[in-house]
């Protein structure tokens, strides 16, 4: 088996091997039908190399997989009739079958040749489809971690929830509590005072949700008012583009008629200086409106390059606020 994988499994690695006519494949089949491969003999001084003959078996064997055994029988030449038809052997070896070695080697089977653009349409169609696939892969990954973590943010939402509706409950069970003395009003309200400051201390991180909720919320209304303003920007400058380009084509094809009518007699009709005029205007109005274009822009650019510093002057202000008297009691060293 080991020599088995060895072997030769390509056509074109025993070609050369065919080429150089060690052994031929006329196609011959023996009176019971069975395919016959001829070895010609080798004058002594150029003997046949017996693994050019190996590697030709090997791969016979391989792409017939495994569906005929070889047999191998010494015959002479005269005995040949007896076990192949003469129709079925060559003339050299005294049969009337044609065979052209060179031609043989070089066609290719005709089944294999019909069935390559099937093939080839078929791996790119699978490329396509692998390509699909991770695709729709990646965009249900994206969408089962944004459920994710939906889900998570709803966890703790309920556990906030459940923390509230609890310490309602026992607000409810008391609220009617007046007490029936002065004493004892005194000490439900120092019991409410407790249970008050109990609950805004169990209550960790109220402030800080409140300030990201309020920060998320702006950072998100600046961010779709830059959307709207990039997808305003970008309609505007399409509608700029289209219009110009029609009245350049437009200005261009009456450059040309007026071009092609020629004659100075043209030069002074009314009727042509009014064009030349409007050309003259369309193109200051082009100009104009390229200059109004570039300065929004320009402003635009310097707009949103206000707001990142904005934004980012306003985390290191807060940085500053929650973080810089820990740091500067830490770091005495600093002035």
């Amino acid at each position: 088996m080991e020599e088995f994988h060895e072997g030769c499994r390509k056509a074109e690695d025993i070609l050369h091997v065919l080429r150089d006519r060690v052994a031929q494949l006329p196609g011959t089949r023996d009176r019971k039908g069975r395919p016959v491969i001829v070895f010609p003999a080798r004058e002594s001084s150029s003997p046949i190399n017996p693994d050019h003959i190996r590697n030709i078996l090997l791969y016979l064997h391989a792409v017939t997989a495994g569906k005929y055994k070889f047999e191998v029988q010494m015959i002479s030449v005269d005995g040949l009739m007896r076990y192949i038809d003469p129709a079925q052997l060559t003339r050299d070896l005294g049969g009337t079958l044609f065979y052209d070695h060179d031609d043989g080697a070089a066609t290719t089977n005709p089944d294999l040749a019909a069935a390559l653009p099937h093939l080839a349409a078929l791996v790119e169609s699978l490329r396509s489809s692998k390509e699909d696939l991770f695709i729709q892969w990646e965009t249900r990954r994206q969408k089962l971690d944004h459920c994710y973590q939906l889900k998570l943010f709803e966890q703790d939402a309920e556990k906030m929830f459940e923390w509230v509706r609890v310490h309602f409950a026992l607000l409810a069970q008391r609220f009617l509590e007046i007490g029936d003395s002065e004493q004892s009003t005194s000490l439900l309200i120092a019991d409410q005072r407790e249970f008050a400051n109990n609950a805004s201390v169990c209550n960790y991180g109220k402030v800080q949700i409140e300030s990201v909720a309020m920060r998320l919320e702006e950072e998100w209304r600046r961010f779709k008012h830059a959307l709207e303003q990039r997808t305003r920007l970008l309609d505007q400058a399409l509608s700029f583009h289209r219009k110009s380009h029609l009245a350049v084509g437009e200005g261009r094809s009456l450059t040309q008629l007026l071009k092609a009518l020629g004659g100075d007699v043209i030069g002074q009709n009314n009727s042509y200086k009014h064009v030349v005029d409007v050309i003259q205007q369309i193109t200051r109005a082009h100009k104009e409106m390229h200059a109004q274009w570039q300065e929004r822009k320009i402003r635009l650019h310097s707009r949103l390059a206000l707001i990142a510093f904005e934004t980012d002057t306003q985390r290191v202000l807060q940085w500053l606020e929650q973080h810089g008297d820990a740091y500067l009691n830490k770091n005495t060293a600093i002035g």
